[in-house]
C-alpha cells in the first residue's frame, strides 16, 4: 500500500506533503488537499508565502534539517476565506543529494494556541471563558484533592458531571504518577510549565495523551500550594506522530534498499575496470592526445593518434569519426577503419537519416546496442538499416558548447571483439577530452588560417602599418612601412616609435595622441619621421587603440601615409 494512502486512511488530522529537492509537490494526502484547497498543488516556497512569517520560517527550518540534520519546527497562520488558523509545521528531510525529498507536515494547533493566550488573562476572565471551552481547565492542591474544573475536563475524562470529578483525586488519573511529581518539582523551580505531555486514564480506563500547560501557586513557605492547569488532549496528535515516523520509516528503508542496488551496481563496474586494469592507462591515454593535439600537423594524424591510445583501453577493430554540419546538413568522415563497410567522405543527412550515427548525434545520449538491442530498436521505429550489420554497436556524442557536432563509432563484426557497459562508460567519459583535443586543434588551424591571410593582405598593402604595444614599441611592420622608412621590417620591430621621430614636438604630439587612445580616442595627426638616410619625410598617422577583453588597452594599429609637398604646404599655410 502506498504511504500516503495508509497515513490519509489512518492519520487524517495531520495535513501531510512530499516535495522534491526544488520544494516541487510530489504527493500529499487528503487532509492537505481539503485545507489548502487550490493551493495544495503549489511549490512549498509559493504555499508559504501565503502564511505569517513563512519566509524566516521556512530558513530556519531549511537550516535545522540541512545543517544540524534535524527536524524543522516552526508556527504558522494561515487565512482562508476569512478564517484564520494556526499550524505547527514540521519539515524532515530524506534521500541525499539529487533524490533528496522533504516531508511537510501542518498540524492544525488553532485551539491549542488560543487557549493558552487565554491562561495569561486575569483569573476572573478565565473562570468564566473555560466553561465553554472544549478543553480541560482545573485547579488543585499540591496533594490532589479537585479545588475547580471546567466541564471540558469532565467530558474529557468520561465523567457526567462536575461533582463526580470533584470527588476524585486527580492524581489518580495519572498513568504514571512519576510524571506528576516531576511536573511539581518544575512548579515548584520554576513556577509555569508549557507543553508538558504525559498519559491519563479516562472513567472506563481507556488510556490516552494529554498536554499541560500549568502555573504554580507558592505559600509563605515557597513551596506549591496549588495548581492551575490547561489540559489538550493530544491523542490524535501523538497518532499522527507515530503514523508519521512509520512513514519516514518507510520512506527510509526505501532509500537504504535503492542505495544498496546502486552501491551493488558501482561495485560491479568498479570491479570490472579493476580487472582490466585500465585507470592508469586512461590518464596516460588523456595526457597523451592533449600533448599529440600540439604536435600534430594534421586532422587526419590526429585522428589516426586517437585510435591508437582507444585501442590501448577498448579493442577498436572498426571506428569511425563522423562530423555534421548543421550549415551544409552533410556527415563528414575524415577518418575511418571498417572491415564491414566503405564509408565516403562525405554524406547527407538524409542518407543518414535513421542510422545509429544520427540516433545519437541527434539524441546526444552514448549507446551500446548488440543485435537482439538493434532488432528492438528497429522494430519500434526508432532506426533504419543503415550499412552492413555488425555484431555489436557502440557510438559516443562530441559536443562543445554549441551542442553535439559529432559521433565517435566502434564496431565489432564477431564474437571475438565484445564491448561491455563498462567500454560505454569509459568512451563517455573520455569523450569530453576527445572533443575538446578535435575542436582545439580544429580552432588552432583555422587561426593560422586567418592569421597567414591577415599578414598576407597586411604585408601587400600600399599603405604603411604597423602595430605598436601599449608603450609604442613596434611589434610588426609592413612592407609598406619598411620602404617608406628605408629600414628592414626585422630591423623596425622591438624599436620605439618614438625613435623614428626626430622633432621633440613632435615626439610631444605622439606621446598625447597615445594617452588619449588610453582612453578609447582614435588619432589622426601629421609628422616628420626620420629615415636611415637622415632624411626627413612628411606623413599623416592615423592611431586605431586596440583593447582586449573589452577594456583593457594593449597598444595601437598605426596606420602611415606620404604627404606630398602641397598637403604639406597647405598645413604650414
Amino acid at each position: 500500500m502506498n504511504p500516503f494512502e495508509f497515513f490519509a486512511r489512518e492519520h487524517d488530522e495531520t495535513a501531510v506533503a512530499i516535495y522534491d529537492i526544488k520544494m516541487n509537490l510530489l504527493d500529499c494526502n487528503r487532509t492537505f488537499c481539503e485545507t489548502f484547497l487550490e493551493k495544495s498543488k503549489l511549490p512549498l516556497t509559493d504555499l508559504m508565502a501565503f502564511m505569517v512569517n513563512s519566509d524566516e520560517s521556512l530558513a530556519q527550518m531549511l537550516l535545522v534539517v540541512e545543517v544540524e540534520k534535524s527536524r524543522g519546527l516552526c508556527t504558522m497562520a494561515y487565512t482562508a476565506e476569512g478564517n484564520r488558523k494556526e499550524f505547527r509545521v514540521r519539515l524532515n528531510s530524506i534521500g541525499e543529494d539529487a533524490d533528496k525529498k522533504y516531508i511537510c507536515s501542518f498540524t492544525d494547533v488553532t485551539d491549542c494556541m488560543f487557549f493558552q493566550k487565554v491562561l495569561m488573562r486575569k483569573k476572573d476572565h478565565l473562570e468564566k471563558l473555560d466553561r465553554i471551552s472544549p478543553v480541560g481547565v482545573f485547579n488543585s492542591s499540591s496533594g490532589g484533592s479537585v479545588l475547580y474544573v471546567n466541564s471540558g475536563l469532565v467530558a474529557m475524562l468520561g465523567y457526567d458531571n462536575e461533582y463526580q470529578v470533584y470527588n476524585l483525586e486527580l492524581k489518580d488519573t495519572w498513568v504514571n504518577p512519576a510524571d506528576r511529581d516531576e511536573l511539581l518539582a518544575i512548579l515548584n523551580k520554576d513556577r509555569i510549565v508549557s507543553g508538558y505531555e504525559t498519559q491519563w486514564r479516562k472513567r472506563d480506563g481507556t488510556v490516552f495523551w494529554v498536554s499541560l500547560a500549568a502555573t504554580g501557586q507558592l505559600d509563605r513557605s515557597g513551596n506549591v500550594s496549588y495548581i492551575e492547569v490547561v489540559v489538550l488532549n493530544i491523542e490524535s496528535k501523538k497518532r499522527t506522530e507515530k503514523g508519521h515516523k512509520q512513514l519516514q520509516q518507510h520512506l527510509h528503508s526505501i532509500v537504504n534498499n535503492k542505495t544498496a542496488e546502486l552501491q551493488k551496481s558501482n561495485e560491479k563496474i568498479l570491479q570490472e575496470i579493476a580487472e582490466r586494469q585500465r585507470a592508469e592507462s586512461l590518464y596516460e591515454v588523456l595526457h597523451s592526445i592533449a600533448k599529440e593535439t600540439e604536435r600534430t600537423n594534421s586532422l587526419h594524424a590526429l585522428l589516426e593518434f586517437i585510435h591508437r591510445e582507444l585501442n590501448k583501453l577498448v579493442p577498436t577493430p572498426n571506428i569511425y569519426f563522423a562530423f555534421f554540419n548543421k550549415h551544409t546538413n552533410r556527415y563528414y568522415f575524415p577518418y575511418s577503419v571498417d572491415k564491414g563497410d566503405c564509408i565516403s567522405s562525405f554524406i547527407t543527412s538524409e542518407a543518414m537519416q535513421g542510422s545509429l550515427t544520427e540516433y545519437v548525434r541527434t539524441t546526444g545520449n552514448p549507446l551500446l546496442v548488440d543485435e537482439k538491442e538493434f532488432a528492438k530498436m528497429l522494430s519500434a521505429g526508432k532506426i533504419k538499416e543503415v550499412g552492413p550489420p555488425c555484431h555489436q554497436w557502440m557510438g559516443i556524442p562530441l559536443k562543445d558548447s554549441q551542442g553535439v557536432w559529432g559521433v565517435l563509432s566502434v564496431q565489432s563484426y564477431d564474437t571475438k571483439s565484445l564491448f561491455s557497459e563498462t567500454d560505454l562508460v569509459m568512451l563517455s567519459g573520455l569523450a569530453d577530452n576527445i572533443s575538446m583535443a578535435i575542436s582545439r586543434y580544429r580552432s588552432e588551424l583555422n587561426r593560422r588560417k586567418i592569421q597567414s591571410l591577415y599578414n598576407t593582405v597586411v604585408d601587400n598593402l600600399i599603405q604603411g602599418v604597423v602595430m605598436c604595444d601599449p608603450e609604442d614599441v613596434i611589434l610588426f611592420a609592413n612592407r609598406a612601412f619598411s620602404g617608406i622608412m628605408g629600414i628592414p621590417a626585422e630591423n623596425l620591430e622591438g624599436m620605439n616609435f618614438a625613435d623614428l621621430i626626430p622633432e621633440p614636438d613632435d615626439v610631444a604630439r605622439a606621446y598625447r595622441v597615445r594617452e588619449a587612445r588610453r582612453l578609447g580616442e582614435s588619432s589622426s595627426y601629421h609628422i616628420s619621421l626620420k629615415r636611415s638616410t637622415g632624411e626627413l619625410i612628411p606623413v599623416s598617422i592615423n592611431g586605431i587603440p586596440r583593447f582586449e577583453d573589452g577594456d583593457y588597452f594593449i597598444g595601437t594599429i598605426g596606420l602611415i601615409d606620404l604627404l606630398d609637398e602641397a598637403e604639406v604646404l597647405l598645413e604650414g599655410s
